[in-house]
């Protein structure tokens, strides 16, 4: 800008404010030369500058112009080089060279111009480093990079960038690739838009084939099925990465090496213990510079690296099996913002100023040093392990990073023994519900404690997800199915499709034949005395029965207690990796979450449960079971139970019949209705073609789980004493309470609850006014569409009395399935500060300001979005899911972006009628024309001081739909009472409810919030567990009332301040100082904030402090407060983080932390325009030394 005011003789008019010739014809000159600058100047800024630099004053002088645009983005101030510093960090490669090289040089002489000093060789890494992995620059900024005569010279880079921009351009050959790059090949095709050929005849606005390709005019021309297939196959193993592998050499590194190559386009790892998490399959093939064609990488995933405590945590590496050895990338390196930083043959990765790995440089090649990653249940004993899991197969152990058991295991010889299964014939499906294997087992001997004799296994084919449920008869199996049913389309939103059987009484009756008729599932069987054909089913029930069979056996666990073994074993196995699904564990793959496998303890072992009165263990033969948080685990020992007799194996006679012998006469009936000539039969399309004779050698030797337990099942015990771990306490009804409301969980219990109607309406609103603001479009769903859920929630919004104000329903997106920088990039967004807040009220007060409220309705519906986010169809919308989505315009509650679109959108139209924010506390606006104004946001709340309100009120209403409250009421949780000639703030229904909460709403009062002259004091052993026995989360009941002395309650700040320094280890003292500040609260709940025009003038501030009261740190605690007007602001309390050594030095301390506080209010009141400060601060403090 400098430059091209200078080459049109306009400098010297801005940079002056006037001329020095005085004549009338030198002065209409310069005022013309003043006005033409005024003009090229605002017309070359953007318009963000323009809002901040031009008024009224500035648009008629051209030096005030100049002044105001040097100051604001040519100073040395923190808030300019800071926003230089952020324009080098969005600076990046966008494909044009030199549109880069003269940002990067344009940016570069700005970073000077402030001041900013960059080491020269970071500034040349950096600028390298943005440039990506382009194939024409791969190997040039290679070169580059690694030229130590260069690498300290930006400008020298610059100008090779420029010499190879110019060369490109005039070049029409390609250079090939170095053998030793490392690029990557994106096979995504831009967007565009295709015109189909129809009716026979070739559509000539056709941009993918030419007429005589054309397969409408050319018929024959078309490819077969098979063709295409093929195509497709092909297709899917387009390579995604080419890495650098070209090294060799008697000094080639291991395969369990780490390098960092400045080639390569990913991080790729050839071990999974490099990955903490499952990594997400993929099958694509690395190209190398050697050539080597067998590279595939097999996943994709998040790694970490560990050296000497410190982790690196990288994104989206491949795992790629067959790698001679593990490769970082150091063009992603530098996209992560981290730098490399070499001081001979060593080096080491540092991000902010924190190194986090160390390497050093041999034979041109830079080797990190790292920890080797191993998990850390590898420090357990592995065949304590085997006996948690329940006995699983060495692979699996493998694949959870554990070693096999230094035995081999006599309880998996004794219970695994099988013969060889059949062969799979079932098609591969993708989703889950697509096919669900079932099956009937039973009659077991002896019944389970709850009486079942039976078990139902559903089986999801996609996942091999495991669902058992526990049959009484095997007349069940329907009802029980039914029920199972529900719950996994009610899961995953989808419905069942196939369903594969064995042809027996239990699934071919007129019950399974209408439900599959009616839910539109094709239903296979089996053919008749052929289990082996649902091998799917059978195989899980070998895998459930063995471990159960495993988990009996090893605990010495009476057999009528094989239903909770089964459960237990059911559990477990859906909970292992398997082979087959890349070694992702069913529950996984069915939640799409895991679990903690610390969590677990071995089946059978001893438990030792903590009552709040005595200490039991619950013996087995009394048949009880205790569902409870406070239990210890011996897994050494596993009691013998008395009155169990010990069985070696246990009978299951799974019976299976021919499609004409019926199970029960309840379903004969069923049989004899049914066509069964019009039912589906699995072919047999594989054959086992062993030699018969050792078939029959094989089953000679099978081990049968058949050994009855003669004589009645365990007689059930039936009592009227209830166990006492089941009883709430008295203190804990109340609590059940209040927290059991009326308001629903789904959309399913809102439309069908006593308050239906409400509710509906409330739905019906929110819809409406999607609608009305545009908030989506409906577009065809596609399958590279990433969809984002849905969810409705429902919420009552009550008075200060608890009574219900308003039903409201709001559709909210899944926002934790966005993913950072795709979906979404900033998510915080400011939030007004209660100092700010309450300095504003005091303000109004004592100049006779109007002090109003209002609410904007549905305010993120508001906000325009700057990313596409595509949102599945909701409930309520009558839609077609299947072939259709919505398109979001505008931000909807859940999406991690909405709170920030809905503070710009704010921001921006609030500057667009005249405001100003205030830089230090965002969230307050105020403008001087045509009335002086002040505006308090707190999200969609909205606090408006001023002299007439009412006209902001018209100027917002026309922009967004506002609900007027009128004079303040209740904000943000603070009950506002304008009187005639005062103003008071309270939370007393903020105090009922806690008092309630805690059943202390009759008890005694006391005058003080703590016992005086009596210091807390870290608890003993006995008083922390007796605490810990009371079952209370201390840092939550302190959590609270924290919100009272944030708010309206300085008399509680110490209180507090001393409670919060016990939440880790807190005892039975803790909780009786609390419920002492309870009891306080009960006498003195109508305490709050004062606000009269009576008070002093101007800001006041008052600070104290202790010395050395804390007995066990002889810390010193400090405190302070200020008025304006006579009206209390802000207060802290806190104690030291460190020991005084005398009474002045903690009271230095003390004004030490309330300057701080006092430097910030003032420099807000004086940018918010409440008070200009002529004089110093008055401060108060008691000190005599």
């Amino acid at each position: 800008m400098k430059i091209h005011l200078r080459s049109r003789d306009l400098l010297d008019v801005c940079e002056n404010s006037r001329s020095n010739d005085t004549s009338t014809s030198s002065i209409n000159k310069w005022k013309k030369a003043s006005f033409e600058a005024i003009n090229l100047i605002t017309i070359r800024i953007t318009e963000r500058v323009f809002r901040e630099v031009v008024n009224s004053e500035t648009i008629e002088n051209s030096h005030l112009l100049w002044t105001k645009i040097s100051e604001q983005y040519a100073s040395k101030r923190a808030v300019n080089r800071g926003r230089v510093w952020m324009d080098w960090q969005r600076c990046f490669y966008d494909g044009n060279l030199q549109n880069y090289i003269d940002n990067c040089r344009k940016l570069m002489m700005e970073l000077d111009a402030v001041s900013i000093v960059v080491p020269n060789e970071l500034l040349s890494y950096s600028l390298l480093g943005k440039l990506g992995g382009n194939p024409q620059l791969s190997q040039f900024v290679e070169t580059l990079t690694f030229n130590e005569d260069i690498i300290e010279k930006p400008m020298i880079i610059l100008s090779r960038l420029q010499d190879f921009a110019s060369h490109i351009n005039h070049s029409n050959s390609a250079k090939k690739e170095h053998d030793s790059s490392a690029l990557i090949t994106s096979f995504e095709e831009p967007h565009k838009i295709i015109f189909y050929c129809s009716n026979g005849k070739h559509n000539h606005r056709c941009n993918t084939h030419k007429k005589e390709d054309c397969w409408a005019e050319n018929p024959h021309l078309r490819p077969s099925r098979q063709e295409k297939k093929r195509k497709n196959n092909a297709r899917s193993h387009l390579s995604i990465a080419q890495a650098l592998t070209t090294i060799g050499g008697p000094m080639s590194p291991t395969r369990n090496q780490v390098i960092v190559d400045c080639g390569a386009t990913h991080h790729m790892f050839n071990s999974p213990n490099f990955f903490p998490n499952s990594f997400r399959n993929i099958r694509s093939e690395v190209a190398t510079g050697d050539s080597q064609s067998d590279l595939l990488a097999l996943g994709i995933g998040n790694a970490e690296l560990k050296c000497k405590g410190k982790v690196l945590k990288l994104e989206n590496c491949l795992f790629v099996p067959k790698l001679k050895c593990n490769l970082i990338s150091m063009l992603e390196l530098f996209k992560d913002q981290l730098t490399i930083q070499r001081t001979d043959s060593v080096f080491c990765l540092s991000s902010e100023g924190r190194i986090l790995l160390e390497g050093e440089i041999r034979d041109r090649l830079m080797y990190i040093t790292y920890d080797s990653p191993r998990t850390l249940l590898t420090l357990v004993n592995p065949n304590l392990w085997h006996c948690r899991l329940g006995h699983p197969s060495p692979s699996v152990l493998k694949n959870l990073g554990l070693p096999n058991p230094n035995h081999s295991c006599l309880t998996c010889e004794t219970n695994k023994s099988c013969r060889l299964s059949f062969l799979d014939h079932f098609e591969p499906v993708k989703y889950p519900l697509d096919t669900i294997h079932i099956d009937v087992v039973g009659p077991i001997t002896p019944e389970s404690i709850s009486g079942s004799r039976f078990l139902l296994t559903i089986v999801d084919q996609a996942t091999s997800y495991k669902i058992i449920r526990f049959l009484a008869k095997n007349s069940d199996s329907f009802d029980q199915f039914v029920v199972a049913k529900n719950y996994m389309e009610n899961h995953h939103d989808r419905k069942i499709k196939k369903l594969v059987s064995d042809r027996v009484g239990e699934f071919l009756n007129q019950k399974f034949g209408n439900l599959s008729t009616e839910c539109g599932f094709v239903h296979i069987f089996s053919p008749p005395e052929t289990p082996e054909h649902n091998g799917f089913s059978k195989r899980a029930n070998h895998t459930v029965l063995e471990k159960a069979c495993c988990l009996l056996n090893h605990s010495n666990f009476p057999n009528q207690y094989w239903a909770e073994a089964v459960n237990t074993a059911v559990f477990l196995s859906n909970l292992s990796p398997t082979t087959s699904r890349g070694n992702k564990s069913p529950y996984f793959l069915w939640t799409n979450s895991s679990v903690k496998l610390t969590k677990l303890r071995t089946f059978g072992c001893q438990a030792v449960i903590h009552s709040l009165k005595i200490q039991r263990d619950w013996k087995l033969s009394n048949l009880k079971v205790a569902v409870t948080r406070n239990s210890t685990f011996n897994e050494k020992i596993f009691p013998a139970v008395a009155g169990g007799k010990k069985s070696p194996t246990w009978n299951i006679e799974n019976k299976h019949t021919d499609q004409n012998v019926p199970v029960e006469e309840s379903s004969r009936e069923d049989v004899s209705t049914l066509n069964s000539s019009a039912l589906p039969v699995i072919n047999n399309h594989s054959t086992n073609h062993e030699d018969p004779s050792n078939q029959q050698q094989e089953e000679s030797n099978i081990r049968t789980h058949c050994l009855k337990i003669i004589g009645p099942r365990h007689p059930t015990l039936i009592t009227s004493n209830l166990d006492s771990l089941h009883i709430l306490p008295y203190s804990r009804r109340v609590k059940t309470f209040i927290t059991t409301s009326n308001v629903p969980k789904t959309y399913q219990l809102a439309l069908h609850c006593e308050e239906k109607n409400h509710w509906a309406n409330a739905i019906r609103r929110e819809l409406l006014s999607m609608n009305e603001l545009k908030v989506w479009y409906i577009v065809d769903l596609r399958s590279d569409y990433k969809l984002v859920g849905t969810t409705w929630v429902f919420k009552l919004k009550k008075d200060h009395l608890h009574r219900t104000v308003e039903y409201k329903a709001h559709l909210c997106a899944q926002g934790f399935t966005q993913t950072p920088g795709v979906d979404f990039d900033k998510t915080y967004a400011p939030t007004g500060q209660l100092n700010s807040l309450r300095a504003l009220i005091a303000h109004s007060w004592a100049n006779g300001l109007q002090f109003h409220q209002i609410d904007v309705k549905s305010a993120f519906l508001n906000a325009p979005l700057t990313k596409t986010v595509y949102l599945s169809i909701p409930q309520g919308l009558e839609i077609d899911c299947h072939r259709y989505c919505l398109r979001l315009k505008k931000a909807i509650y859940g999406l991690k972006q909405a709170p920030l679109a809905w503070y710009h959108r704010l921001k921006d139209w609030l500057y667009s009628v005249g405001f100003n924010m205030c830089k230090l506390d965002p969230c307050v606006f105020n403008r001087k024309k045509p009335d002086i104004l002040w505006i308090y946001v707190h999200v969609d709340d909205m606090a408006i001081f001023g002299e007439n309100v009412q006209l902001f009120k018209t100027e917002i209403s026309k922009e967004f739909d506002i609900k007027d409250i009128g004079l303040a009421d209740l904000l943000l949780g603070v009950k506002i009472h304008q009187l005639d000639d005062c103003i008071t703030l309270d939370q007393q229904h903020l105090i009922n409810s806690l008092l309630n909460l805690y059943s202390m709403q009759n008890c005694k009062t006391v005058e003080t919030p703590l016992v005086p002259n009596d210091h807390l004091t870290p608890a003993t052993d006995d008083e922390r567990k007796a605490f810990k026995n009371m079952v209370i989360n201390f840092r939550s009941v302190v959590g609270s009332i924290n919100y009272l002395i944030t708010a309206t309650r300085p008399d509680l700040s110490h209180a507090v301040s001393s409670l919060s320094q016990y939440l880790e280890k807190p005892g039975t003292l803790h909780w009786k100082a609390f419920l002492h500040v309870l009891k306080y609260l009960r006498g003195m709940q109508e305490l709050g904030l004062h606000y009269n025009q009576k008070g002093n003038p101007g800001l006041i501030a008052y600070t104290d402090a202790d010395w050395g009261n804390c007995h066990p740190t002889h810390c010193s605690t400090s405190g302070y407060l200020a008025q304006l007007h006579g009206c209390l602001i802000f207060w802290k309390t806190r104690k030291k983080p460190s020991v005084s050594i005398s009474t002045a030095e903690a009271e230095y301390k003390s004004l030490c932390n309330l300057s701080s506080e006092l430097l910030w209010f003032r420099q807000w009141c004086q940018e918010a325009g409440i008070f200009h400060f002529d004089d110093a601060i008055t401060v108060w403090e008691d000190n005599q030394s």
